[in-house]
């Protein structure tokens, strides 16, 4: 799915966790071409300490998800 499109299909979805997972697995993406940035201009993310913990909150959800899934 095109990132353009996923802010889109997670608000038809109507799950208000999936609409912050999904913003901010998009930060992250954002993140990846960008980098860091002490003063938030063209990142989201001024540490990696923040980086790290949106990751593991996108990962934990990824997992709950696909887990729940298969039950």
């Amino acid at each position: 799915m095109p990132t353009s499109r996923m802010r889109e299909v997670a608000a038809i979805v109507g799950d208000k966790k999936l609409r912050l997972i999904v913003e901010l697995a998009l930060n992250l993406h954002k993140f990846q071409y960008n980098g860091l940035d002490r003063d938030a201009e063209v990142s989201r993310y001024a540490s990696e300490e923040m980086v790290k913990k949106d990751i593991e909150e996108v990962v934990a959800y990824i997992k709950k998800a696909a887990s729940s899934q298969q039950s």
